[in-house]
């Protein structure tokens, strides 16, 4: 999996959800309100359930978190660590 294919997944996650801007992987979604408390847990599980993954509580710490950009670098790098696919 690349960077992109996250990426482009994230993308379409989103945009099935709400109208998002053509910037959108550099905006905060957080800031933007796209996401709250049940939608980020939503989101969390169809990424570990689509790409076999388990996010750990360090990610949401990581400042990258918070964008579709920066989401999907760390998903390649867990992608890398555990040798998943």
């Amino acid at each position: 999996m690349q960077k992109y294919d996250y990426l482009e997944w994230l993308i379409k996650w989103f945009s099935k959800r709400m109208e998002i801007p053509a910037d959108a992987v550099h905006r905060d979604f957080f800031k933007e309100g796209w996401l709250d408390s049940f939608k980020t847990i939503e989101l969390i599980m169809e990424i570990e359930k689509t790409f076999n993954l388990t996010l750990n509580d360090a990610i949401f710490s990581d400042p990258r978190f918070s964008t579709i950009l920066g989401l999907s670098e760390i998903l390649i790098e867990i992608k890398d660590v555990n040798g998943t696919s």
